[in-house]
């Protein structure tokens, strides 16, 4: 039985979570179209599915789903390319940190760090963000968890948006998430032990039964935060679990930092959730699928068309394996009795339709913007027309990887310094710097990915023209 200041804070976050949930409900018919055509494993938001069961039955054509992973793989290789270091740290005030030999080492040797623990064969960042950026394609919304893997680093993971609910604050940010997910008996005693479950869990425990309870994981920032505070309320953001169905408090707890960033791909208005390209261009993709099958029945009908047969008395059946012999298919004068029925229509011109729409599809998924240098005109541009070629790539998709490294890229970045520094993986920090952030200084990210490289070719295509002039 809770105490009654356990009962009030459950009643309060159930209440913020419904609201939440009401709030995401509009969303959720959106959701489902753009999944059951373009990412049909993710179909989770109004029906439940089983295991391994087919959900490819709204596809007649691919080039939704294989634009979303071309989007993908080239919004990865524009914003956190695995070959590189794609970001580096340093002093906010570049007036102090100028000449300060030893703060410039400590932030490279932090940096690289960062990536050591990043792309650990145990934390499972490549495939987590390649999740999230394909959910920013699809749905324009992407949760990505970002935990302290204690003794080992940082972990990561993507997590079914079906189960995510957020909330922002004034300004527009995501400061608050709810988690709805689920355990069986055994699976929470694990978590957090047996004596910290309900009634009904450990009858389920005892009695070996697999049934799945519900759980909600509940964050937001902390209203009685006090920073001087050792306990969990002296962390910045607050941490609860709760039994859903005896609506009890399994744990409380808090993080330093924000541990699930939610990225967008953009947003409308009073909305907490992002809109993709997906979402835009999802009438075309509806239109692609029915064209598609209707170019295939077409195609059938051309190949294997209906036939005419004379009304003769002889000719009952009709053959057609290769070699069959059809008596009565012929008159005593040699005139065919049998003729395919003249269907009309126009295939070439149903196909350069299809194409059109297939073309708007991969221009909405920036599928020709990621070709554009990949097609070189023969081998004979210059080079200040492959600069300007990189400049305007560059211009085109400067504003999704900018929301990217805002909300996403960003945020996991702080929490990583977070993590590590608390647990003491980063380099011992020189007494200047630490001096320096004591009296308010602060660092920030320096993006060094192709994404921020294109967008620096003005400076050199200008140069170029300088010269040539």
């Amino acid at each position: 039985m809770m105490d009654s200041p356990n009962a009030a804070a459950v009643i309060g976050i159930l209440q913020r979570h419904d609201a939440m949930v009401a709030r995401r409900r509009p969303w959720e018919e959106h959701w489902s179209q753009v999944a059951r055509r373009v990412l049909p494993r993710a179909d989770n938001f109004q029906r439940v599915h089983s295991p391994g069961d087919r959900r490819t039955e709204y596809i007649t054509d691919s080039t939704a789903p294989m634009a979303l992973g071309k989007f993908t793989a080239g919004m990865i290789g524009l914003s956190a390319p695995r070959q590189t270091m794609w970001h580096g740290l340093q002093a906010s005030d570049r007036r102090w940190a100028d000449g300060k030999i030893d703060v410039k080492r400590w932030f490279e040797d932090a940096t690289a760090t960062l990536f050591q623990y990043r792309y650990a064969s145990t934390s499972g960042f490549e495939t987590r963000y390649q999740e999230t950026i394909q959910n920013l394609g699809a749905f324009g919304t992407g949760p990505m968890w970002v935990e302290d893997d204690v003794g080992r680093g940082v972990i990561y993971q993507a997590f079914d948006l079906s189960e995510i609910y957020v909330a922002s604050d004034k300004y527009g940010r995501i400061d608050t998430v709810s988690r709805c997910f689920e355990y069986n008996a055994r699976q929470a005693a694990q978590r957090w032990g047996k004596d910290a479950l309900p009634e009904a869990m450990k009858v389920a425990l005892a009695n070996n039964n697999d049934r799945m309870f519900e759980f909600l994981h509940f964050i937001a920032p902390r209203e009685d935060w006090d920073p001087e505070r050792a306990d969990f309320k002296g962390m910045r953001w607050s941490s609860t679990y709760i039994a859903m169905e005896a609506k009890v408090i399994l744990s409380e707890g808090g993080y330093h930092s924000m541990p699930m960033p939610v990225a967008r791909y953009v947003t409308a208005a009073r909305e907490d959730y992002g809109r993709s390209v997906a979402m835009e261009c999802l009438p075309d993709i509806k239109m692609v699928n029915e064209m598609a099958k209707t170019m295939i029945r077409a195609g059938h009908r051309a190949v294997d068309p209906p036939l005419n047969v004379a009304e003769d008395g002889v000719l009952s059946k009709l053959a057609m394996r290769p070699g069959a012999i059809n008596v009565g298919g012929l008159s005593p004068n040699g005139t065919h009795l049998v003729a395919p029925i003249p269907m009309g229509g126009d295939l070439n011109f149903g196909g350069n339709l299809l194409e059109a729409s297939r073309g708007v599809i991969k221009e909405a998924f920036l599928v020709t913007v990621f070709q554009m240098l990949a097609e070189r005109g023969g081998d004979r541009m210059t080079a200040t027309e492959v600069l300007e070629r990189i400049q305007e790539k560059g211009v085109l998709l400067a504003p999704a990887v900018a929301r990217i490294e805002t909300e996403l890229l960003g945020p996991i970045i702080e929490r990583e310094v977070d993590i590590l520094s608390r647990a003491g993986r980063l380099p011992p920090m020189p007494p200047a710097l630490r001096d320096y952030l004591a009296q308010g200084g602060e660092y920030h990210i320096v993006y060094d990915n192709p994404m921020s490289r294109a967008a620096k070719m003005e400076q050199v295509t200008g140069f170029y023209r300088t010269l040539q002039q």
